[in-house]
């Protein structure tokens, strides 16, 4: 490998933890969105897949007690 290769795959091998943390806050935001649109199944399936990578997350919990307040659950 040449070395802008080599420092390429180094940068990528460092940003991943950040990336994983990404992509699960976007998870929990396009919960929130579709609970403010009404689709409280499709929002609750996705703050579920959240809570599997995060069990103890609070704004995921508290997000999952809405849904099942608007559910009369």
């Amino acid at each position: 490998m040449t070395l802008p290769r080599i420092a390429l795959f180094a940068l990528a091998l460092a940003l991943a933890p950040f990336c994983s943390a990404w992509a699960q806050g976007d998870s929990l935001q396009d919960a929130n969105q579709l609970f403010r649109q009404g689709q409280f199944d499709r929002a609750m399936d996705r703050v579920n897949g959240y809570l599997a990578q995060r069990p103890k997350d609070a704004r995921g919990r508290f997000l999952k007690g809405l849904i099942l307040t608007e559910q009369n659950k």
